[in-house]
């Protein structure tokens, strides 16, 4: 498969056969959340392509960025040079594929070269059967107390930017 230059080849789930042999030109995002390689399958990923991050952090990624741009303008800031953001536990957020991200995007931002510090952000959430606050690993987890399936998330389930350094 071969996609043109300057394509953000954006695919949420392939499945590659074997034999393929796919080439993204150097500077693509090619953003795969989830990829099967088949046996014999030729991939080819350049020097810089992000292959493999999933297209979902890239993205916001670059809405930190334009709420950063965004912010520059009305407080009168000039550059960042560290990004703190909370990232919930329940937000099917990969800490991991927004710090490969972090410097592709910021690139040629006022946030170029900004240090980024991820906080991660337990999952809580409210027990709608017995009215007890609990601790949840997914959001579809049951109450561990009295079992019933009606939890309310209250906490984990988003991404906020919690501070900035700038000058």
């Amino acid at each position: 498969m071969h996609w043109p230059e300057g394509c953000l080849a954006g695919l949420s789930c392939m499945t590659n056969l074997p034999g393929a042999d796919l080439h993204w030109p150097e500077g693509y995002l090619a953003g795969l959340s989830c990829m099967t390689n088949l046996p014999g399958a030729d991939l080819h990923w350049p020097e810089g392509c992000m292959a493999g991050t999933a297209m979902h952090e890239l993205s916001l990624l670059e809405n930190v960025r334009e709420i950063l741009e965004n912010h520059a303008v009305s407080q009168k800031f000039s550059k960042v040079t560290k990004v703190t953001l909370e990232i919930g536990k329940l937000s099917s957020i990969e800490p991991d594929a927004l710090r490969f991200g972090f410097d592709v995007v910021m690139k040629d931002s006022l946030a170029e070269n900004a240090e980024l510090i991820i906080s991660d952000i337990a999952g809580l959430g409210i027990c709608r059967q017995c009215g007890l606050e609990v601790e949840l690993e997914t959001s579809h987890d049951p109450c561990p107390h009295c079992g019933s399936p009606k939890v309310k998330v209250i906490q984990g389930a988003d991404m906020k930017i919690k501070d900035l350094i700038v000058i």
